[in-house]
């Protein structure tokens, strides 16, 4: 999957949960969500850059939206599941290359 370049337009259905180990936010346990907008050669492009407080070096939790009907009830179930971590790269103003850390799951 990390192999795989997004076309235009596209965007990959994972969440990032900025819960910044290195940076000032830390300290502010503020959650701040962004989205991978390109994935090509394992290196990922994402919509966290400097004007949100992202800083090279930083490292984000990597989520994974999901929402099911429920068979029985109907009803719909919204969560989300932690699959990996990224460590930011360049950080420019509005975006930013990051890179997997570990295996995601």
């Amino acid at each position: 999957m990390l192999n795989r370049t997004l076309r235009a337009g596209r965007f990959l259905p994972l969440v990032l949960a900025l819960a910044w180990t290195t940076s000032a936010l830390a300290q502010d346990q503020q959650e701040i969500e962004g989205t991978i907008l390109s994935l090509d050669d394992g290196e990922l492009v994402v919509d966290l850059g400097s004007t949100r407080g992202a800083a090279e070096g930083d490292v984000v939790e990597l989520w994974r939206p999901l929402r099911v009907k429920h068979p029985v009830t109907g009803k719909v179930i919204v969560d989300r599941f932690r699959i990996g971590t990224l460590r930011l790269g360049q950080v420019r103003k509005n975006l930013a290359m990051a890179r997997a850390e570990g295996s995601p799951s």
